[in-house]
């Protein structure tokens, strides 16, 4: 019943930063609004993953990561709308960057996790990274600007279909 605690926060911390994050650029513009939800969510997953490390409670410690997986889960709907800000019509390129990106750093981190253990010794010392890497992500939040296109408008070109030899534009 408790392994369930970490996906019912994070579900309802993701449904919160759409909202959150839709409201903020409402209030504070497109620039403020999403870079706010992206540096809240990952200090709360920092502080609470930190949290994580100092608690002697194997119940504090599941508290902590459901809220530490929580503030992770609040930047995401956020992620995903900087990647259509930013991508307009490459958008899907660049959400499937930023997801390939992602895969690749949790395939890793998951093995240099188990490493960390083996030669510590202890399951607090892969949080260490953990924490320092959030608290960066938070700081990198500072620099995205979703008003930048990362791409020139350009215009698409006309679909073209070619049946039984002729070219239909």
């Amino acid at each position: 019943m408790l392994s369930s605690l970490p996906y019912i926060v994070g579900a309802i911390a993701n449904g919160c930063g759409g909202l959150l994050s839709d409201a903020l650029v409402r209030r504070w513009g497109l620039k403020a609004g999403r870079r706010t939800v992206g540096v809240l969510g990952l200090c709360i997953a920092a502080v609470f993953m930190a949290a994580t490390i100092v608690t002697p409670s194997n119940a504090l410690a599941l508290v902590f990561l459901s809220l530490s997986y929580a503030g992770i889960l609040l930047q995401q709907p956020n992620l995903f709308a900087v990647c259509l800000d930013t991508g307009r019509q490459h958008s899907g390129a660049v959400v499937g960057s930023m997801n390939t990106a992602a895969q690749v750093a949790s395939s890793v981190s998951s093995i240099v996790f188990g490493y960390l253990v083996a030669y510590s010794g202890s399951y607090d010392v892969p949080f260490i990274p953990m924490v320092a890497t959030l608290s960066i992500g938070a700081i990198l939040w500072l620099k995205i600007d979703p008003t930048h296109q990362l791409f020139a408008d350009a215009e698409m070109p006309a679909p073209v279909l070619a049946l039984a030899g002729e070219t239909i534009v």
